[in-house]
């Protein structure tokens, strides 16, 4: 996984969305323990912030460095830099501890980046049995209202010459996501909810900039936030300065030991 998006890290960490307490409280409900959490492609710790309310130790590791200086602090979470592409068990072991050491594995909106092989084998060896948890979700198209809804569902549809392979599991809400775990007792395989941020137009904006497919079109000379669709954005928006609900639907896949 190499570092993808340390050069957007402060837009990011201003306009992203944290995951869901729901989630949060159902993932808590599930773990046997809350002694040690590890969030692996923390970014800017969104994650493992809302993890820390719950758990006595967070580990929160990523590639990018300027993404990691931009995570909020918190007594119990270690945020801890590794390198890119799949880690041996002896490195991850030095930044996360010894076989059976977790009580939880989670990965915001990252996973499908990862060498999945790889993490699993650590997810399998590293999990406190029986009773250990990992989960991983994403976020999908931001929903607004109908007009505007309408210019991102264009510019996603103008977008996908640009998608990465891995990205795709996104776009198909981790339904076809490789994920060797059964779920609890219960629970469906693919999980839905949903998270909302307030934000202005700029807010919303920038959160479109955020995207790295945005940025791969643009290397290759194809602008999906031209002028065009930016004016059709502002007219669907309304007002500059009012601030409207974003709703972000969460798509999870939870697995224990």
């Amino acid at each position: 996984m190499d570092d993808l998006f340390g050069s957007r890290a402060k837009l990011y960490s201003l306009t992203r969305p944290s995951p869901p307490m729901e989630l949060f409280e159902l993932l808590v409900s599930l773990c046997e323990n809350r002694r040690r959490a590890w969030d692996v492609g923390t970014g800017n710790g969104q994650a493992a912030v809302g993890l820390a309310e719950f758990f006595e130790e967070v580990i929160a590791t990523d590639v990018s460095e300027k993404q990691l200086l931009c995570a909020a602090e918190r007594p119990n979470v270690s945020y801890k830099l590794t390198g890119c592409g799949p880690l041996s068990d002896e490195e991850v072991a030095s930044v996360v501890g010894h076989e059976g050491s977790l009580d939880l594995v989670t990965a915001s909106q990252a996973v499908h980046w990862f060498h999945l092989t790889s993490f699993y084998d650590h997810v399998r060896r590293l999990l406190r049995k029986p009773g250990g948890v990992v989960a991983v979700w994403c976020y999908t198209a931001p929903e607004v209202n109908a007009a505007t809804d309408a210019v991102v569902a264009q510019m996603e549809e103008k977008s996908l010459p640009y998608w990465d392979k891995e990205a795709l599991y996104v776009r198909e809400r981790y339904r076809t996501l490789p994920f060797p775990f059964d779920p609890p007792p219960g629970l469906p395989a693919v999980m839905h909810m949903s998270v909302s941020k307030e934000a202005s137009l700029e807010g919303f904006l920038g959160f479109l900039e955020s995207w790295s497919t945005l940025q791969r079109a643009r290397s290759a000379g194809v602008e999906l936030l031209d002028d065009n669709a930016t004016q059709a954005l502002r007219s669907a928006w309304g007002s500059p300065y009012l601030n409207r609900t974003i709703s972000f639907p969460v798509h999870v896949r939870i697995g224990q030991i």
